[in-house]
């Protein structure tokens, strides 16, 4: 008898021991997880501001798609509110409750689970370069319930990989909602009378890939930039490209920018003109003209429609074409590069 008496007082000592150790630990848990989407920050608020659409994209609706959901208060927003109700333990029954929203940033949810402590689940939007960062926090409160508080020990590993899925999910529905731009409208060729002007260029060659002829430009630009400064000559209008040949090889080109200078300066720039730097003249005379807007990528379009152009209206070629770069890619979208391009024309005799 005595040892079934130290065996009782043992364990009423790890009972105690066990319930002093659950109030050290946090009544409150946090889980986080962020992703980043690309879409305005706009498109993943509606989304996240109501409950219509809730279960497009929640991790839990997968554990029970028979669960039975009713909806109360207004459609979105503040006060907006669902109630479940599921016979599946992982789902349980519950309601939840939109108590802060502020667009296009925040939306707060207040989570009663039956039987279970509360908590709140908050949705941070922050703008992410063109697109935005999601980040879904949730807030466990356990009180002084110790098998809750050592359950909290495990929340993060226990939801965490149902926030990750949930998350993915929202990110592909915000994408495929992003406005589609609207399709450019067609390049009207105009004819037009250029006149020459001086230029300092280099040749190049590259490969079709766009990432290739990026590098391909800028490389050549950075060396006629550093001939520039070292003659004192300053650029006066638009880098261009004047094109050598396009083809399944590749692409050649003569990265040019037109400049200025004191009559002392170009003498001393010719001089200077190192192997493989240019300075002369551009084409003067009649050319086909083409206002393309939009990614560099889309520019053979242009080039074609000029090419069709001249052709319908009995033009001949007369030389190289050329583009030249009015906005800066650097500070301007991608859809709203403004590249003229231009194609030497005689008539037809």
């Amino acid at each position: 008898m005595k040892t079934l008496r130290y065996i009782a007082i043992a364990l009423v000592a790890l009972l105690v021991l066990g319930a002093a150790v659950a109030f050290l630990l946090p009544s409150v848990v946090h889980v986080e997880r962020s992703i980043a989407i690309a879409a305005p920050p706009e498109t993943v608020f509606e989304l996240l501001n109501s409950f219509k659409r809730y279960n497009e994209w929640s991790p839990w609706y997968d554990y029970d798609p028979a669960a039975q959901y009713t909806y109360s208060g207004p459609a979105e927003g503040v006060g907006a509110r669902m109630q479940w109700v599921s016979q599946k333990e992982e789902v349980g029954s519950g309601s939840q409750e939109i108590t802060a929203s502020e667009p296009p940033q925040r939306v707060v949810v207040h989570l009663e689970f039956t039987g279970q402590s509360p908590a709140d689940a908050r949705y941070d939007i922050a703008p992410d370069g063109a697109g935005s960062k999601l980040t879904w926090g949730f807030d466990a409160s356990f009180g002084n319930n110790i098998a809750y508080r050592y359950l909290g020990l495990f929340l993060d590993s226990l939801v965490g990989e149902d926030f990750e899925k949930g998350l993915a999910r929202i990110k592909t529905l915000a994408e495929s909602e992003r406005p589609q731009s609207q399709p450019a409208a067609p390049v009207e060729p105009t004819v037009e009378d250029v006149g020459a002007r001086e230029l300092v260029s280099v040749e190049g060659t590259t490969s079709l890939d766009p990432a290739a002829i990026a590098q391909a430009l800028q490389d050549a630009f950075a060396t006629i930039n550093r001939f520039l400064a070292a003659n004192g000559l300053q650029q006066s209008g638009a880098a261009l490209a004047i094109t050598r040949f396009y083809d399944e090889s590749g692409w050649g080109f003569e990265a040019a920018v037109p400049v200025s200078g004191s009559p002392e300066a170009k003498a001393r720039a010719a001089k200077a003109a190192a192997k493989g730097i240019r300075i002369g003249q551009s084409y003067a005379g009649r050319a086909l003209k083409g206002v393309h807007v939009g990614p560099y990528s889309t520019l053979p379009e242009t080039y074609q429609r000029l090419e069709d152009y001249a052709a319908e209206k009995g033009f001949d070629s007369n030389g190289r074409p050329w583009e030249q770069y009015v906005t800066d890619p650097r500070k301007t979208p991608e859809d709203q590069l403004r590249t003229d391009v231009y194609m030497p024309v005689k008539a037809i005799e």
